[in-house]
This record gives C-alpha cells, structure tokens and sequence, in this order.
C-alpha cells in the first residue's frame, strides 16, 4: 500500500519532503511505542493500539525512505564513483540492518521495549535532522545538477 502512494505522488512531492516528514511520522510512532510499553499495562486495548501505530510505521517508511532511498542513493553518490559508491551503500545498508536485528532482543532484555523504542525514536529524529539539514532537493533536476549542487555546496 505504502509503495504504491509513493509511486503515486513521486513527481508531486519533492522527494526530500517525503523523507524528512514520514522519518518525523517513524520517529513519533517509535517514542509513542516506547511509552506505550512504559506506562500501559498488558491489555486488549493495549494490543490494539500497538498494533494500529506499526501499521502507521510501517506506511511511513513504505511511503518514504522504504521507496526512496534506494533512487536517492542512486541520484547523490557522484558519478566518478557510482560504480563502486552505490554497491557500498547498499552493502553498508544490509550491514545496518543485520546488526539492528541481531543486538534489538539483547538489547531489550537489558533497557526494555520502552527504551529500545525511545532510542531508536532518538535516532530516527536525528535522521530526519540529517535529511533535513544536509539531503539536497532533487526533485525535476538532472543527475549532472544534483552532483554541480552537491560539489559547490549550494545544496546546504
């Protein structure tokens, strides 16, 4: 569902946009996780509620960068070294995702699902910052634009 939304406004939107608000929409869904766990007790409603915001988290990121990262990548890595640049994000991509897998339950088992949530709404607010501060606007620009931008500075 996710995907096709964002297929749907992919030129409507600047991608920039799509990213930095859906990554604001994660980062208060995992917080309001955290605090579910925190402060609510084992409950139907409970359940109910948890399940409603993973639905909201998992639109958010279908919708942004679950879509668009993979073109973004493609769009900011400099063509002198798209080459070798692009299968190293993608490798430091999978590397992220398997080490967030494999430490989350031991994690867990030390601060709780209230703080494994917490935090990791920390940091997806600290990666909307970065896209909002740092990620150019490529929108209905050429990848020759994107890179003049980029490597001028005019970007920031």
């Amino acid at each position: 569902g996710g995907s096709v939304i964002a297929f749907i406004i992919a030129d409507k939107i600047e991608r920039k946009t799509i990213v930095y608000i859906t990554n604001i929409i994660m980062a208060l869904v995992l917080i309001f996780i955290g605090v579910l766990f925190l402060l609510f007790s084992e409950t139907p409603l409970k359940a109910y509620v948890l399940l409603l915001l993973l639905i909201f988290y998992i639109s958010a990121f279908a919708i942004g960068i679950g879509s668009y990262s993979w073109v973004m990548f493609s769009e900011l890595i400099p063509s002198k070294i798209r080459t070798y640049g692009l299968p190293m994000m993608l490798f430091l991509n999978s590397m992220v995702s398997f080490i967030t897998t494999s430490i989350f339950l031991p994690i867990a088992d030390t601060i709780g699902y209230a703080g494994v949530f917490i935090l990791c709404g920390l940091f997806t607010s600290i990666y909307a910052y970065i896209v909002y501060r740092y990620v150019p606007k490529i929108t209905d620009k050429s990848l020759s634009e994107i890179e003049e931008d980029i490597s001028s500075g005019v970007v920031y």
